[in-house]
């Protein structure tokens, strides 16, 4: 071999020691007996095993969880759905609370939003109730008349058939005296609804004030339920020029 050739190889050789080994990794699990199994590749007992991968330095390169059971991925998932639906009515909360504090600026100004809606229920109550006595008085004036025809119900006298009309007549006067009833029922409902509603308003609004998160679920004690979930942190980094 020449001596350029000798040069040459000597050359390739030393390049080739002085390139670094490939990392060499290892594979660490703790079978359910409690014995541990290591290996250069992942070994056969570590299937089902939580598995600990280290570098050639022994450091840890990554964790590799077990694979999840048929019974595990269902209570995930089921994990996952509760905890959407719950983000989903802590998101729909919030969205009223924020329209709550928009809307009032003093516990007073709930009052009187709730008296204008009371004045108005009443007024419709005094509405139904002057229609009510109104066909009240119909109806009377159809049984006078009525009565007219069954008046020969006596010894000498002969019974008329009323008209088909009359007889029409009084049955829609007795189903609207009905309906007029009920919807005064109603109106009493409402108005019981807007103070409870208003007045359950007016204590989330407090809370709100004192520093409640809008967002906040409570359960029907009053007590928290579920808390939103805290702004996730950004972090921008600034490059000097």
């Amino acid at each position: 071999m020449s001596f350029l050739s000798r040069s040459f190889f000597y050359l390739i050789l030393g390049v080739a020691m002085a390139a670094p080994l490939p990392a060499l990794a290892v594979f660490k699990c703790v079978d359910e007996k409690g014995f541990t199994h290591y290996g250069d590749t992942m070994p056969p007992q570590c299937a089902k095993r939580d598995v600990i991968e280290y570098g050639s330095g022994g450091e840890i390169v990554q964790r590799i969880n077990a694979p999840l059971s048929v019974e595990q991925v269902r209570s995930r998932d089921e994990a996952r759905a509760k905890h959407s639906e719950e983000q989903r009515k802590v998101g729909e909360q919030r969205a009223r609370d924020l329209a709550l504090i928009g809307t009032y600026g003093a516990d007073r100004e709930f009052d009187v939003s709730r008296d204008a809606i009371i004045v108005e229920l009443a007024a419709r109550k005094t509405t139904l109730a002057t229609r009510v006595s109104e066909v009240e008085k119909l109806l009377q004036k159809y049984n006078a008349e009525l009565e007219f025809y069954q008046a020969g119900k006596g010894k000498n006298a002969k019974a008329k058939e009323p008209p088909p009309q009359l007889t029409q007549d009084i049955d829609r006067a007795k189903a609207d005296i009905v309906s007029l009833n009920r919807a005064m029922e109603r109106l009493d409902d409402d108005k019981e609804a807007v103070t409870n509603r208003f007045d359950a308003e007016k204590a989330r609004w407090k809370r709100l004030k004192t520093g409640m998160a809008p967002g906040t679920i409570l359960d029907k004690q009053g007590n928290v339920a579920i808390e939103p979930e805290a702004p996730k942190k950004t972090i921008s980094t600034i490059v000097p020029k």
